[in-house]
């Protein structure tokens, strides 16, 4: 009644057709419906048209989260459930054996156990855990955990354990192409990162996943992929949380790289990365590392407590900060050197063992509106020839050596 008076109002049915509509008998419940008149959505129809993928030459703020609309059991491209259950009870037994038999658009429900199997995707599918994620784990010892090249494709709510040690080894998760979203999963790897997307047509979403304990890097972005990663943790990684490399442009929001073996973040090799709203703490070596003309803009962030620099520019590496906090570091808080270029504005340099802010080397440093205080070091030191630190509206207070310092 609602949609047809609806309808009515809108002009879109004329009042003798409405009526027409009202007067059939209302279809049995328990009869299937017509085949002739009910069809399912297919896939095909559903997916929207690739974008061509991104430009290198775009700039840190040009650049824009890929679009990888999530299919959902609500998607119009989602045409069928399969069951997997370890233990029985279910369609099949396995993931691959379901993705064999899955058409495109299809769902694959995975029940809880240890699947020993390397995932390949390469298909329009989502494959969901249906239980707590650290009780239905993927595992391999010879191949990638997961492996995909679809169009477009989602997997949540899963534990991926990468087991292959020695010989070349195998990433976790390997995003090889199309749109992945990958959610709510728990990660780690005992050869190369847990996490790798490359490729120009890449363009993963990563949000609220855990990764951690890497025999490499957490998270490995290069080849020109373009990724967003979200609200995700980063941690406990032999290698640097999170690498950006090769021409790879990525979005990293409001999550936490910590307690990582090297860098925390490193952005080179024309890599370019945005981050906002992040917490970068606790890593070994430099929090941040931008070299060989990779390019930074941080947003907002917090970096702080590393056991080495906060944010180290260097070799032609570019960096943009912007009200961020960076304190704690056991050295410098902010170092700019061999020709890097760093633009500090509104940051609040702090409570550094050496200096707040250090640039030498060729060198150069635009740092306005910024707070250097309480650093053991100098506030502002700027050593060698070529050097250059313009320091504009900023408070340069109670550091231990002087408030700029500048020699060489």
């Amino acid at each position: 009644w609602s949609v047809n008076s609806w309808a009515l109002a809108l002009g879109v049915v004329p009042d003798e057709e409405l009526k027409r509509i009202e007067r059939r008998p209302a279809p049995n419940a328990t009869e299937p419906p017509d085949a002739a008149t009910e069809k399912p959505v297919t896939a095909k129809a559903a997916a929207p048209s690739s974008t061509a993928p991104r430009e290198a030459a775009h700039t840190v703020a040009d650049t824009a989260a890929p679009s990888a609309p999530p299919l959902s059991v609500a998607s119009a491209s989602v045409t069928s459930s399969l069951v997997v259950s370890a233990h029985g009870g279910g369609d099949y037994t396995s993931i691959n054996e379901a993705l064999e038999h899955a058409a495109p658009g299809a769902r694959i429900v995975v029940r809880p156990g240890v699947y020993e199997e390397g995932v390949t995707i390469d298909k329009e599918v989502e494959i969901v855990g249906d239980g707590p994620v650290e009780r239905i784990v993927v595992t391999s010892g010879a191949a990638s955990c997961l492996l995909t090249r679809a169009a477009r494709a989602r997997v949540a709510g899963l534990t991926l354990r990468g087991e292959a040690g020695g010989g070349d080894g195998f990433f976790a998760v390997e995003i090889a192409g199309g749109r992945l979203l990958l959610e709510d999963c728990d990660i780690s790897s005992r050869t190369l990162s847990c996490v790798a997307a490359h490729g120009a047509a890449t363009e993963p979403l990563i949000r609220r996943c855990r990764v951690h304990d890497g025999a490499d890097s957490g998270l490995y972005f290069f080849d020109g992929a373009a990724v967003t990663l979200e609200d995700c943790a980063v941690y406990a990684n032999a290698n640097v949380g999170v690498a950006v490399a090769a021409r790879a442009n990525t979005i990293i929001r409001r999550t936490g790289i910590h307690d990582g073996g090297n860098a925390g973040l490193a952005v080179w090799g024309a890599g370019v990365a945005l981050l906002e709203e992040c917490d970068i703490y606790g890593n070994r070596l430099a929090g941040v590392g931008v070299s060989d003309a990779g390019r930074l803009t941080a947003r907002a962030c917090r970096i702080h407590e590393g056991h080495n620099t906060g944010v180290f520019v260097h070799r032609r590496g570019d960096a943009t900060l912007e009200d961020c906090d960076i304190d704690g570091h056991r050295e410098t808080e902010v170092a700019v050197e061999t020709e890097g270029q760093l633009t500090a504005l509104r940051c609040r340099v702090r409570q550094s063992h050496g200096s707040g802010f250090f640039v030498r080397d060729g060198g150069q440093a635009l740092i306005q509106e910024c707070d250097v205080t309480g650093n053991a070091g100098s506030g502002v030191s700027v050593f060698d020839g070529g050097s250059l630190a313009v320091v504009l509206d900023c408070r340069v207070n109670a550091n231990g050596g002087a408030g700029v310092g500048i020699a060489e």
